[in-house]
């Protein structure tokens, strides 16, 4: 009886596993043919329609980082944006058209960029309903209960940065992902062609960040003693590997947290033999590379070792570009108080590789204070004060320091982002834990 009953706990899983797997295989397959990534879609929205709430939100953290290839063609818009609009809506329709303040204050913001955009005679709907749908999708997310639900949440998240980047490997005549993601290419020295490796993001910073989030959120899963050491060692080196084929100096130098973030783990788990073996590893890594025989790192350290003493040089030209735009909302007060709205237009065609002059830059003073208290009301929880530590800071750490330097403004990994480091953030961290095994 009792082997029975658990038999029958288990369908729920491995429905949901299959309904994974069938996902992410589907839109593989699409670049082969649009039919599979049209049943990709259908899946997805039979997912959202008739499974747990908790298992679809946990899908689109699978998915997301696929949105690149999850496409009828090339330049066509991702089917992801559809679905996450689609969940908008059908998660206000089962709400039977009852919102909350934090959605109503959602709504309040659709108007206020959709007036100010007025000023500029343009609407862009796509960008106006993409800003707002990102908006509430930060507070769908913040409804996960995160002490059940946070290895599923963590682990899909994690494979699907790594799912997506031996994807990008796999390009070949019959699955050409290059048509899809754009390679990013940089002549160095004027002598040689180096491909930067960006996974289906065809940018190698915009990767980037995502990956060393997915490094945070495996040591915190460590931690928790949701993943066991070698499982750990196994996640954390791929996605070591992948940072350093980005050639990001940014990335490259943002290494060090998520590094000290595991040695400190290790120390606070109390599993010092994992500790030394770790430390051994990273001073072999460092010999190996300063000897040449581990290449992945050479042009990132080529980059530094050849970059000027100017804060321009060392930026790649976003200091000049940061300038730029202050200077400019220096000249428009107007502009600086009420932004652009949703017209999302750029000072001399270049993005300020900078979300927060994105944020001031688009949406202005006023507009960026009504973004963060909607956020603030879309994650507002009743929960009991808990003890923190590095750890919940971590993914907040990295989205605050990385965020400097992109344009994350209308990406679609930004909601992902935010309700990531607010899920870290209240995640309760017993400690101490117990001395466990490797």
């Amino acid at each position: 009886m009792k082997l029975h009953t658990k038999l029958l706990s288990n369908i729920p899983a491995r429905r949901e596993l299959t309904v994974s797997l069938a996902a992410v295989l589907l839109i593989f397959f699409g670049t082969f043919h649009p039919i599979f990534s049209i049943a990709a879609f259908g899946l997805c929205c039979a997912a959202m329609m008739y499974m747990r709430k908790s298992y679809f939100l946990c899908l689109l953290f699978l998915i997301m980082p696929l949105a690149g290839i999850f496409k009828l063609s090339p330049n066509s818009t991702s089917l992801f944006t559809y679905l996450e609009l689609l969940y908008v809506i059908w998660h206000i329709y089962k709400q039977k058209f009852r919102i909350s303040i934090g959605e109503l204050l959602a709504l309040l913001f659709l108007a206020y960029i959709s007036i100010t955009a007025l000023a500029w005679a343009t609407i862009p709907v796509t960008n106006t309903i993409k800003s707002v749908v990102n908006l509430m999708l930060i507070g769908y997310f913040a409804e996960l209960d995160m002490e059940k639900e946070d290895k599923q949440l963590f682990l899909c998240y994690i494979l699907g940065i790594l799912i997506s980047s031996f994807i990008r490997l796999a390009n070949s005549s019959m699955f050409p992902i290059a048509d899809y993601v754009t390679d990013k290419t940089e002549t160095f020295q004027h002598m040689m062609t180096i491909v930067r490796f960006s996974g289906l993001y065809g940018d190698p910073n915009y990767y980037s960040i995502n990956v060393i989030i997915a490094m945070c959120l495996t040591i915190l899963l460590y931690r928790r003693r949701k993943l066991n050491f070698p499982v750990t060692a196994c996640l954390f080196t791929a996605l070591l590997i992948f940072v350093g084929m980005t050639g990001s100096k940014s990335s490259f130098l943002m290494l060090v947290f998520p590094i000290l973030l595991l040695l400190y783990t290790c120390l606070k788990n109390r599993n010092y033999i994992a500790l030394i073996l770790c430390i051994l590893a990273f001073l072999a890594v460092v010999v190996l590379v300063e000897m040449g025989s581990i290449q992945i790192f050479d042009y990132v350290l080529l980059r530094l070792t050849n970059t000027g003493t100017s804060t321009e040089s060392f930026t790649t030209g976003r200091s000049e570009l940061w300038w730029q735009y202050t200077q400019y909302l220096k000249r428009h007060p107007l502009l600086l108080i009420f932004g652009s709205g949703s017209a999302f237009f750029t000072l001399n065609g270049h993005a300020p590789h900078n979300t927060y002059l994105d944020f001031v830059f688009q949406f202005g003073i006023l507009g960026t204070i009504l973004y963060g208290v909607t956020v603030l009301y879309l994650v507002k929880k009743a929960k009991p004060p808990i003890k923190r530590n590095l750890l919940n800071y971590s993914v907040l750490a990295v989205v605050m320091i990385m965020y400097f330097f992109l344009s994350e403004l209308l990406c679609i990994d930004l909601p992902f982002h935010i309700a990531l480091f607010f899920c870290v953030y209240n995640l309760q961290i017993a400690e101490p834990y117990k001395r466990h095994r490797i």
